[in-house]
């Protein structure tokens, strides 16, 4: 990004190599660590450009953020889900005999219910974090 900035001088130096019939030794090396430490200073700015980029890095914590409570978000409904059937199964079972006849229906609306109302407080306390 910033190495545009400086070309005239790898072509002065290039030039003043070119005039003097050949290159030192100790210039061509201290060429050579400058280009170095440009590159690296080249990389340091950089990266503390995108450190001091609070905007983007606020949306991308948000981004990071908003991804992880859907995710957990979806679990909690596939796991209550999973519990709601299984438990209006069971109570279905063990409520609709030959000796109770009809209490099938009320008892499993209220485990769903209660399911439900566990469900959305979960759900509630996971956005509150």
């Amino acid at each position: 990004m910033m190495q545009d900035q400086f070309p005239r001088d790898d072509d002065r130096a290039a030039e003043e190599t070119a005039r003097d019939g050949g290159a030192d030794p100790s210039v061509a090396a201290a060429e050579a660590r400058v280009r170095e430490t440009r590159e690296e200073l080249v990389q340091t700015v950089d990266e503390l450009t995108s450190r001091l980029d609070v905007k983007t890095r606020s949306r991308e914590a948000f981004r990071t953020r908003t991804a992880r409570l859907a995710a957990a978000a979806a679990d909690v409904r596939t796991r209550a889900a999973g519990s709601a059937v299984g438990v209006r199964r069971r109570v279905q079972t063990s409520f609709s005999g030959p000796g109770r006849p009809g209490k099938a229906p009320q008892v499993a609306a209220a485990v769903s219910g209660a399911a439900l109302l566990l469900l959305t407080v979960v759900i509630w306390r996971s956005r509150r974090r």
